[in-house]
């Protein structure tokens, strides 16, 4: 969705009205219509840059044991984007276990919304979990994403990324949340040579200028996550959380806030529903859906989940998911 987002604020920049007419004027001495073209260029290097195709990572507050072995498929497609993520987590002791998860397929975007198809990239990671009580445990995670993902199809960045995040999980029979920080340091999409004819002239001259102003290695994000939940019943459930990520060299926010019903109809059986908004700046977009779900659980090894997603701005805009679980 990000890349969707950075691609129509490109669009915007360079066809906004006004600042088509200050270049038409050619008045280089009016500070107002240089700090425009000035910020035109900033803004089309970042919207490039956040237009990176990386893989989610998650974290965890649950630990198969040690010898036990945790398998996760959720295949998910709509609005132009199909993705079929396989994960794995893999207790090799009491309290600690190995993570892994590779994108068997998913959708890439160029800049200029050229469409893309291919495998994804790879983490792999350690979750550590080093307190626990009856009714709180808390966890450290550490994850490096592998860059196998084509680079020259927009799939992936070609560069390695570090997470290193903490997870909290509280529990009781009617209140529980989950809590989770990730610090992570994100390999810099390198900005493309301008011989390469990939992008117009108008955006590769603005990507050209900015090579020595994004002159790093590594991008700065902080993501935070709280979901709480309550049982009104036994089996009803109110959901709900809130995220926020900052990117701290590219001055980029996201704020999401969700909140759900879920009801068991047995104990193997229930449905939920819900909405969530999600604010980007300085992009100033915002996106909200509703969505709904069922899922069914039959044993201890086995979870099945659909799930159906509608934005609430455009009919016509959908996401359709399914999670599937297994354990031994």
């Amino acid at each position: 969705m990000i890349k969707k987002i950075c691609f129509l604020f490109l669009l915007f920049l360079l066809l906004n009205p006004s600042i088509t007419k200050s270049q038409n004027n050619n008045n280089n001495n009016n500070p107002f219509i240089n700090r425009q073209l000035i910020n035109l260029i900033n803004n089309t290097g970042e919207a490039y840059l956040l237009s990176a195709n990386r893989p989610y990572v998650e974290m965890e507050t649950t630990q198969p044991g040690k010898g036990k072995a945790e398998f996760n498929s959720y295949p998910s497609g709509g609005g132009g984007y199909v993705d079929i993520p396989f994960y794995v987590n893999y207790g090799i002791g009491k309290r600690i276990s190995v993570l892994g998860s590779i994108d068997l397929f998913t959708t890439g975007y160029s800049f200029v919304g050229n469409k893309f198809n291919g495998i994804g990239d790879s983490y792999a990671g350690i979750l550590y979990q080093f307190q626990k009580s009856k009714i709180l445990e808390n966890f450290v995670q550490g994850v490096i994403k592998i860059p196998t993902a084509s680079v020259s199809n927009h799939i992936g960045t070609g560069k390695v990324d570090y997470h290193l995040g903490l997870c909290q999980s509280f529990t009781t029979n009617k209140f529980l949340y989950t809590l989770t920080g990730d610090f992570e340091l994100l390999g810099k999409l390198n900005f493309p040579s301008p011989n390469s004819g990939v992008y117009p002239p108008v955006v590769t001259k603005a990507l050209d200028s900015l090579e020595k102003q994004y002159d790093y290695s590594f991008e700065q994000q902080l993501d935070l996550d709280f979901e709480p939940s309550y049982y009104i019943t036994s089996s009803l459930n109110l959901e709900a959380g809130a995220t926020f990520s900052r990117n701290m060299k590219l001055n980029f926010n996201a704020t999401g806030f969700y909140s759900d019903l879920n009801y068991y109809f047995t104990d193997k059986v229930y449905g939920y529903s819900g909405a969530d908004f999600t604010q980007y700046f300085p992009v100033k977009y915002n996106y909200s859906d509703f969505y709904a779900g069922a899922g069914y659980d039959p044993n201890d090894n086995l979870e099945l989940e659909l799930n159906l997603s509608i934005s609430l701005k455009n009919s016509s805009s959908y996401y359709l998911s399914t999670t599937i679980t297994y354990s031994y």
